[in-house]
């Protein structure tokens, strides 16, 4: 079984391509949308349609690319968050190697040493 990296190395992995929204709000601008875009059609010449297109087209890629930046920003905040958290956690086992987990930094519990790092 591949890891995850090697899947996204590997080009197997598409997250935008997995997830699908499940709200009714987003089902309804859908349809909404393409009511609209239907009409539009029935109303504008074939040239004036083609300026709408293509504007859609060009607001597609306005939202891709925000989205993928909005992407990349949340993955960095929440591996930056998890870095953070470990960082604040100091392990230490007593003598019968039974282990607890600290928030606070350099304060050893009553006859603990800090455990060895893996």
């Amino acid at each position: 079984m591949k890891t995850m990296m090697e899947a996204i190395f590997d080009g197997k992995l598409y997250p935008a391509e997995k997830v699908v929204p499940e709200s009714k709000e987003y089902w309804d601008a859908i349809r909404d949308a393409g009511a609209q875009m239907e009409e539009l059609e029935s109303l504008l010449s074939e040239d004036d349609y083609g300026k709408v297109e293509k504007l859609c087209d060009l607001m597609s890629v306005e939202s891709d690319c925000q989205n993928k930046e909005f992407f990349k920003y949340g993955l960095s905040l929440g591996m930056a968050l998890m870095c953070e958290a470990s960082d604040a956690l100091t392990t230490y086992s007593d003598e019968n190697g039974n282990i607890s987990i600290h928030l606070e930094e350099n304060q050893n519990p009553p006859d603990a040493v800090e455990a060895e790092p893996n």
